[in-house]
């Protein structure tokens, strides 16, 4: 292999027969120049070997660590390389929402999660709703005290847990099997 620098053509160096010859034999070669630079030489060509080895071992775990969810005997998972249950586990097929709406003259709706939570995150705003509820009264009643602020007109906003068929939810927007009012306050 030669190597192309600016000023010419360099081939890299090894040791000459005379040398490997010495070493063999055990009889001493002259120290010199040639004798450092050769030592030096053989220790990072050494070096490389194990940086080529080691680049060979991470690049083994690696592979195993990725393809090991595809092996286990139960990865819990459709897809190989994800071990998130989260997806792919089984779900009932009615489900409880706890949310906000607001009550007016115009009938029953959902609010948004920027009224709700004041966040434009639809599982923040959730969060935030599940957490009043969880916490009891007090955390309720601010909640409340808080979205009705937000809303605009008036109204009556009602924290609630909403039961529903998940997926005739999703498929035809049916209303709730179920709802169960935790808190009320009128917006002003």
């Amino acid at each position: 292999m030669t190597l192309l620098t600016g000023r010419s053509w360099l081939r890299p160096r090894s040791p000459t027969l005379g040398h490997r010859q010495a070493a063999r034999s055990g009889s001493r070669c002259r120290e010199g120049p040639l004798t450092a630079a050769f030592a030096r030489r053989s220790a990072s060509y050494a070096a490389g070997v194990v940086t080529n080895r080691g680049r060979w071992v991470v690049t083994v775990v690696v592979g195993l660590v990725v393809i090991a969810p595809a092996l286990l005997a139960d990865p819990g998972d459709d897809f190989p390389i994800s071990t998130y249950p989260m997806f792919t586990a089984e779900r009932d097929r009615v489900v409880d929402i706890d949310t906000a709406v607001l009550v007016d003259a115009d009938g029953r709706r959902r609010l948004s999660p920027e009224i709700v939570g004041g966040t434009e995150e639809i599982v923040s705003a959730a969060v935030t709703v599940s957490r009043a509820i969880a916490d009891g009264d007090v955390s309720l009643a601010r909640l409340c005290a808080e979205i009705a602020g937000r809303v605009d007109g008036p109204g009556s906003v009602e924290i609630v847990t909403e039961r529903h068929d998940a997926v005739a939810l999703l498929q035809d927007g049916v209303p709730p099997v179920a709802v169960t009012v935790h808190e009320r306050c009128e917006a002003p």
